[in-house]
C-alpha cells in the first residue's frame, strides 16, 4: 500500500468517526483537527516538491494516522460516558432495572467489554497500533446498541428507579417510626416500673 492509500484509508476511517462524534451530538475535540492541520501541510509540502512518496508524505501519515487514533478515543470516550451517567441514575437498583429491562445485566457486560478493548487498543504502540484501533469499529457498533436501547427505556428505567427509591424511602422513614415508637414504649414501661417502685 502506497503512503497515498493508506493516508487515504486513514481519512476515511477518521471521517465515519467524525460522522460519528456529530451524531452523538459531542462538541467536536480539536486534537482530531490539529492532526489533520499538520498532516495536510506534510502532504502539500511533499506534492510541491514531486516527493508524495518521500518524508513528508511519511510524516502526512503519521499525523493522520495520530487524527483515526484520537476520533476512536473521543468516540469511546463520549459513549461511554453517556453510558455512564445513565448508570450512575441506576446505582443499587439493578434488580428494578431488571424488571424494566431484562437485558440491563448483558449491556454492562457489552460496556465492560468495551472499556477493557479501548484500553487494549490505547495500550498498543508501533506498527500494530492501527491494527489494534481498527478492532475498535465493532466495540462503538455494540455501544451504539446499547445507547440506542437504554434511550428507548430510559424513561421507563427512570420512573421505575424512582419509585423503588420513594419506597426504600418510605421503607426506612417506616422503620425509625417503628423504632422510636418501641424506644418510647420500653422507657414508658421502665418508668412506669421505676415509679410503681419508688411509689411502694
Amino acid at each position: 500500500m502506497t503512503s497515498a492509500e493508506r493516508a487515504l484509508a486513514l481519512v476515511d476511517k477518521t471521517e465515519a468517526n467524525i460522522k460519528h462524534i456529530e451524531q452523538i451530538g459531542s462538541t467536536f475535540a480539536s486534537p482530531v483537527l490539529n492532526e489533520w492541520r499538520y498532516a495536510i501541510r506534510h502532504v502539500l509540502t511533499a506534492f510541491s516538491k514531486n516527493e508524495p512518496s518521500g518524508l513528508d508524505a511519511q510524516k502526512a501519515v503519521s499525523h493522520l494516522k495520530r487524527a483515526y487514533f484520537d476520533s476512536c478515543d473521543i468516540v469511546v470516550d463520549c459513549q461511554l460516558d453517556i453510558l455512564r451517567k445513565i448508570h450512575a441514575q441506576c446505582v443499587g437498583y439493578a434488580e428494578t432495572v431488571v424488571k424494566v429491562a431484562p437485558d440491563y445485566p448483558a449491556w454492562l457486560e457489552t460496556v465492560r467489554d468495551a472499556q477493557r478493548a479501548h484500553r487494549e487498543a490505547q495500550s498498543r504502540h508501533g506498527d500494530g497500533r492501527e491494527a489494534a484501533f481498527d478492532t475498535l469499529a465493532p466495540v462503538i457498533e455494540r455501544l451504539d446498541d446499547v445507547l440506542d436501547k437504554m434511550s428507548f427505556h430510559a424513561e421507563e428505567i427512570a420512573v421505575a428507579v424512582r419509585r423503588a427509591k420513594m419506597d426504600a424511602k418510605l421503607t426506612f422513614t417506616a422503620k425509625v417510626a417503628g423504632i422510636a415508637i418501641a424506644a418510647l414504649t420500653l422507657a414508658k414501661a421502665v418508668f412506669w416500673a421505676f415509679s410503681r417502685f419508688f411509689n411502694d
